[in-house]
Parts: C-alpha cells; structure tokens; sequence
C-alpha cells in the first residue's frame, strides 16, 4: 500500500488571499484500507493503511473519535536522487528527543513539557529526517535536555544523547541511501559532541565541514553524497567547533524562521536571532520552524495541517523565492488532515518539479514529454494514413479527396496526440460538428482541432493533470 497526498493550490498572486484546498488521499490495498480522516478503532491490528495510524487528533478526554491520520510523507528520493541536496525538503522534528513518558535518571517522571511521542528510532523509520538536539554537560556524561537558566537538572534530562546517536547510527548502517541531519544547540564544552558521535560510531557518516559549499552554492547531488557515504549533516549552534567536534556552524549554512509563538504571525515569516536574513543567499538551506513556545498536542491537531501549509507560502515569498529544506514541527504525528507529512509532500513537490506535491512530480515529467513525442508521432502517422484514408472516403461517397482530407484532419490529429479528457471532448464534438454541419463546414473544425492538438498537451503537461 502507497500513500499518496493530493494537494490543490490556488493562490491569487497579485493579493493577499491565499486560498487552499487540501485533499490528503491514501491509496490501500483491494481490500479497501480506511482513508485520512475516517474513523478506526484504536488498538485494532492494522486499521489504516502502510504510513498512517489510528488516533484521536485532540489527547483530551472526549474531544473525539479516533481516525486515520498520516505519519509518514512520500520519500523525497521517489523521483531520483540527481537533485542538490538542496532541492529536497525533510520532515523534522522539534527536541525530537523529548518524548512522552520519559522518567528521569533516578526513575521519576520528567517534568519538563515533552515535544514528540515516539522514539528517536521510531521517527527515523517514519520518514523523519532532520533531528533538533538539545546537549548538556550533565552527571559526567552528554545529556539530551531542557534546562532552567542553562543548565540541566534531574527533573529535565530526558536521555543520555549517545542513545539517541546509537539509534540514528543503526538507521543509517541500515539504510544505505538515507541521509540524515542533526541540529544541535550545545551547551556543552568544545569537543563532547565530537566524542559522543565517534563513540556512537557515527563520525564515517559525517559529512565534512570543510566540503560544505560556501556562499550559497548549491549542496553536491544527493546520490553523489549517498556514494561517498557523507550521509550524517550536523550543524551546531556553537561557532568554531569543526575540528574539535566535526560540527559545521549552522547559520553559515541555514536561514532559520523565528521559533516559538513569535514566529506563528499569519502571512509573516521572522528569522530566529541568530540566522541571517530570511531572503540571505549566502546560505542555501531553509529551516521552517513551526511549533508553540509551549508545546501542546492540542495545538498541532488543529495547526499542522492547512495553517503549516499556509506558513511554506509566506515563507516561499520571504526567503528569496525558496521553499523550506526542513520543516521542524512538535508532535509530527499529530493533525486534522495530512499533516507535517502532507506540508512536506508539498515543499518536495515545489522544489523537484514545481508542482503542489511530490506526487505530480513523475506525472509532470511524463506528460511533458507526452506533449514533445506524441505530436511527432502522429504527424507520421497521418502523414502515412490520411492520403489512404481520403482516397477511400472520396470514392465511397462521391467527394472531393482534398475536403475529405483537410475533414479528418483536425479529429484524427487529436485523437492520436492525447488521451486527455479534455481533448477527447473536443474531438467528439469536432465529429459533431463536422455531421451537422456537413463535410463542407469541416475547415472550421479543423482549426479548433489542430489548435488543442499542439497546445492541450502543452497545457497538461505544465498542469500535471491527465
């Protein structure tokens, strides 16, 4: 079973209006998977299909019946891995170690607010890929925080961090073509991360800070970093900590929008403090942050849907033209619709082929070259049968072979050149046309015919409709 999410996008340039209609489809087996949004029973084997889960949206009691939401997007790499690296986007999470349920070191509960609800290792099979990483010194060991004045405490340390990286190194010895990046913001002393990913086994993945392209240059192709196994990005909030660490400062290379509430202005897109301007192309990387100061399960049930979709376009328009590479939300598994996973879908599709969704993307690229082939191919063809065919007509009913020819013309052409629904349409009616009409009105519907001949592919072809 497939996911596959729809998305159409209308939006009226010249203005403010931005007007969306999201419709998140999942495709199942024969024996009719449930769909986004229909209602499941919790805790029934399998209820939706492959990449959704069944879960009330809201976590409070009563709020609702559970239903089929999606957890995971279309892999970025469906349509190839040829791209730079910075024409794909990557579902991430927010302090994606702060997870539901975690107890302190001594076993009591942590108290700090959780961000996510499932584990390190269960958003990487998800379809996440860029991880946000809180890192303190703390009980003599690296540890995965919140923190009160900077510092780590018993009732806001939620894992030790070379946990998190023993997950993430298992993913990547696993998965052979996934690429995975590491945000984190440090508070620990040059060198403790360094030694924490190489203890982990994670320094043959990195991805070299001296190799990273400067200035805004476009990122090597991503098969090209997948053959060369510099699979493993980690960018820091600390500057100067490439040799000591492996860890490349992250705003030479990242526009980060403002996080928390102050970044959630409708039809605005902030820039966190420390990044350089929004619209700065001295950086070739996006992050889109979009979550609440204070994480709430409620809030991304509501938000992370056609809101998060609504936040990529004001962004598109504030950062030069440039759609989102990561897009980092709490509690990714939570919405009313589609989702972090449908936003994702979304930027993908913009930045691979300039489509509302990555699942046009393969469609778009055959039906251009539809549009190039098949108008040659049945100018051969015609130019083969119609003299034939003329002939035949001409001697059967008595008419003149060139009105017999420039006749057929018109219908045949469009039959040969598309299936479309729409020339289909004009085909029939040409036919109608030419049989009330008579043979002699036929030039007319030659015109309109050999007009949407060569320019309806043209059109669907760019639409990415068939």
């Amino acid at each position: 079973m497939a996911a596959v999410a729809v998305v159409g996008l209308m939006a009226r340039r010249s203005g403010t209006l931005l007007l969306l209609v999201i419709v998140a489809i999942v495709a199942g087996t024969a024996s009719g998977a449930a769909l986004v949004g229909d209602k499941c029973a919790a805790g029934s084997q399998s209820p939706c299909g492959d990449g959704m889960r069944c879960a009330s949206c809201s976590p409070l009691a009563g709020a609702g019946a559970a239903v089929c939401s999606r957890i995971t997007p279309i892999d970025p790499k469906t349509h190839g891995t040829g791209l730079p690296f910075n024409k794909y986007s990557w579902l991430t999470t927010h302090n994606s170690f702060a997870m539901a349920g975690t107890t302190s070191p001594s076993g009591t509960p942590v108290l700090s607010t959780p961000n996510q609800e499932d584990t390190v290792a269960d958003q990487l099979k998800n379809g996440v890929r860029g991880l946000m990483l809180d890192t303190y010194d703390y009980n003599n060991d690296l540890w995965l925080c919140h923190s009160f004045s900077g510092k780590c405490y018993e009732i806001t340390a939620f894992q030790r961090a070379s946990k998190v990286f023993k997950e993430v190194e298992g993913f990547l010895n696993a998965n052979p073509d996934e690429v995975v990046t590491l945000f984190v913001e440090e508070y620990t002393a040059a060198g403790a991360l360094g030694k924490a990913l190489s203890a982990a086994g994670l320094t043959k993945y990195v991805f070299p800070p001296a190799s990273m392209p400067k200035d805004g240059a476009d990122w090597p192709p991503l098969k090209d970093m997948i053959a060369q196994n510099h699979r493993l990005l980690v960018f820091t909030s600390k500057q100067g900590r490439e040799g000591s660490d492996g860890a490349a400062f992250q705003w030479d290379y990242v526009v980060e929008t403002q996080y928390g509430g102050d970044g959630l202005v409708v039809g605005a897109c902030p820039k966190r403090a420390e990044s350089k301007p929004m619209d700065s192309k001295g950086q070739s990387l996006v992050l889109l942050n979009f979550f609440t100061t204070n994480p709430s399960q409620s809030w991304a049930c509501v938000n992370n849907s056609a809101p998060l979709i609504s936040k990529l376009r004001a962004c598109y328009d504030a950062s030069a033209k440039r759609w989102p590479n990561y897009i980092a939300v709490d509690f990714y598994m939570r919405s009313s619709g589609g989702g972090a996973p449908l936003a994702t879908d979304v930027a993908n599709g913009r930045l691979q082929c300039g489509c509302d969704s990555i699942a046009y993307c393969k469609r778009l690229i055959w039906n251009m070259r539809t549009a190039i082939v098949n108008p040659v191919l049945a100018s051969l063809v015609a130019a083969v049968t119609l003299p034939t065919f003329g002939f035949l007509l001409a001697e059967i009913f008595g008419i003149g072979f060139v009105t017999v020819f420039k006749t057929i013309h018109g219908p045949v052409f469009v039959a040969l050149c598309s299936s479309s629904s729409v020339t289909v349409v004009v085909f029939v009616g040409s036919i109608v046309l030419v049989f009330f009409h008579g043979f002699e009105r036929g030039p007319f519907s030659i015109h309109i015919c050999s007009f949407v001949t060569f320019l309806g592919p043209v059109f669907i072809a760019l639409s990415g409709f068939r």
